[in-house]
């Protein structure tokens, strides 16, 4: 099944352009690439999971250094 569906997301612009470079120097189309990286990224489930979980843990860590903030501004 090849179908596709068109996702619009936001890149920092830091990856966003090593990707457009690693593109262009390639002579690839940068969705082309962008969907190859993710693609092989997603089959190593391990990886994945991990980055998840790091994603959770930073997000966790990030709400409650907010709410410390706000305490200590009472």
């Amino acid at each position: 099944m090849n179908r596709s569906r068109r996702t619009v997301i936001e890149v920092r612009d830091d990856l966003h352009s090593e990707i457009r470079k690693l593109a262009l120097l390639n002579d690839i189309r940068i969705y082309e690439l962008a969907n190859a990286v993710l693609e092989d990224f997603l089959k190593d489930n391990e990886r994945a999971n991990a980055l998840i979980k790091r994603l959770r843990l930073q997000r966790s860590v990030t709400k409650l250094n907010v709410r410390q903030e706000k305490r200590k501004g009472r």
